[in-house]
């Protein structure tokens, strides 16, 4: 989703749900992805990120080519649509996979 290609999002949620990942876990894995992003944009400094999150210096390299393609605006905008789709899902709005795949068109646009 990061990349905004919908045909690769639509295959990764097929393939969480074939594995009877919970869209729950996804969503927060996608709050996860995108704040890392979002404190990087920030300007944080890579190494805390890096040491706060537990990630390896190649996973860093990819969240830091990653964050090119966004503002700062944009991240905050997603964390934000990030977190009304988890309100909604847990409020029982939206059933939890057409929650994940509202959420992954909407991120992909």
């Amino acid at each position: 989703m990061v990349n905004q290609d919908l045909l690769k999002a639509n295959e990764a949620m097929k393939y969480f749900e074939n594995l009877k990942i919970d869209p729950m876990m996804v969503i927060i894995m996608l709050y996860k992805e995108y704040n890392i992003l979002y404190l990087i944009k920030s300007k944080k400094s890579p190494k805390d990120i890096q040491n706060l999150y537990g990630k390896q210096d190649w996973q860093m390299q990819n969240y830091l080519l990653n964050a090119e393609k966004y503002s700062l605006e944009e991240l905050k905008n997603i964390i934000i649509t990030i977190h009304n789709y988890d309100v909604k899902l847990k409020s029982g709005i939206l059933d939890k996979y057409v929650a994940l795949d509202l959420l992954s068109i909407e991120l992909c646009e």
